[in-house]
């Protein structure tokens, strides 16, 4: 009997060992699952962020150029309606 005791006692211990095994094992894939999902709602943020920056950046470029944009098109309407008027008096 006492060597049941004996044996039931390491078993109780291998049982705990593997136990403690395991969670931590399921703690570090828990954690490395979680830092792997931060990293990548990182990423996608940062590549937002840069695109909003660029579309930023282009629309006030627009912005600026936008009266030598308009200019330029009056100064096309008024040089075509010149030439009709040229063409017509040939």
């Amino acid at each position: 009997e006492a060597a049941l005791q004996a044996a039931d006692g390491e078993m109780q211990a291998k049982k705990e060992t593997f136990d403690n095994a395991r969670f931590g094992l399921m703690t570090r894939l828990a954690t490395m699952e979680h830092k792997r999902k931060y990293e990548f709602l990182e990423a996608v943020s940062s590549t937002m962020e840069a695109h909003l920056s660029f579309f930023k950046h282009g629309y006030e470029i627009m912005q600026d150029i936008e009266p030598l944009i308009q200019g330029a098109f009056s100064e096309t309407i008024s040089t075509r309606e010149v030439a009709a008027v040229e063409y017509a008096e040939l």
